[in-house]
């Protein structure tokens, strides 16, 4: 009987793994004829015809054999309900520490921001800080450009400012820039922007974008960026020990 049940695991095992392969590739010939027939009437034209043809199997090969994959390893986790729950178990405290993580790490950032601006600092008052930083640096090669002027009052557009509180802020900018006082350097004035931005706990993909210009502009490749935002985030970088500006204008 041993033997018997030992053979039989073997053949349902060998069986288990055909009728797989038999599904995958049927799955594939299905996606290769669907995106075939999508696109036939192009295969007429010359050159891309066999582009398209060509794009049709890799579209298929890259559609299918995922699908396919994904499907298997979801019928194998049912099938080992404790595997499946380790892994719900094990992404759930993933994406606790991440959370957790977060947390800390900007409420270490408010913390220094109130050290350096000598109170703690509202929302509004950290997005005008980022806003005239982001100034600052636009200025740092002499006055605004045309296209530095046009991307700053983007920025304002995109947090709903009115046009006198964005000139105020502006104006406040170059005088700071322009003080012979202010020893405050463009890595100083980016790492400032920076430990902002991540201070606030809600930083927009437009906001990171605006720093990745701005630090490119400077001559940061996005290597040394990703180096600088870690480094506010943990604590390395930190900030200069006088504020740049007074927080909190209107």
């Amino acid at each position: 009987r041993p033997i018997a049940l030992a053979t039989m695991k073997v053949y349902l095992g060998r069986l288990k793994w055909i009728v797989r392969g038999i599904a995958s590739s049927t799955v594939v010939l299905g996606l290769l004829i669907l995106f075939s027939t999508i696109v036939g009437w192009l295969y007429h034209i010359p050159v891309i015809g066999r582009v398209v043809e060509a794009g049709a199997f890799i579209a298929a090969l890259a559609i299918g054999i995922p699908l396919v994959i994904i499907t298997m390893s979801a019928a194998y986790l049912i099938a080992h309900p404790i595997i499946l729950l380790g892994i719900v178990l094990l992404g759930a405290a993933t994406v606790a520490w991440i959370r957790w993580r977060g947390t800390r790490s900007q409420a270490a950032l408010q913390d220094e921001l109130a050290i350096q601006f000598g109170h703690d600092l509202t929302a509004d008052e950290t997005k005008e800080l980022e806003f005239m930083e982001l100034a600052q640096l636009a200025m740092s090669d002499g006055d605004w450009k045309p296209e530095e002027q046009a991307f700053l009052k983007q920025w304002a557009r995109k947090h709903r400012w009115r046009e006198d509180k964005v000139e105020r802020l502006l104006s406040e900018a170059r005088l700071r820039q322009q003080d012979v006082g202010n020893e405050t350097t463009n890595d100083q004035h980016l790492l400032n922007l920076i430990r902002l931005a991540l201070a606030d706990g809600n930083v927009s993909p437009y906001e990171l974008r605006s720093i990745r210009k701005t630090a490119r502009r400077l001559g940061y490749d996005d290597s040394k960026i990703a180096e600088m935002m870690r480094g506010v985030r943990n604590g390395v970088h930190q900030p200069i020990s006088q504020p740049s500006f007074s927080a909190g204008v209107s």
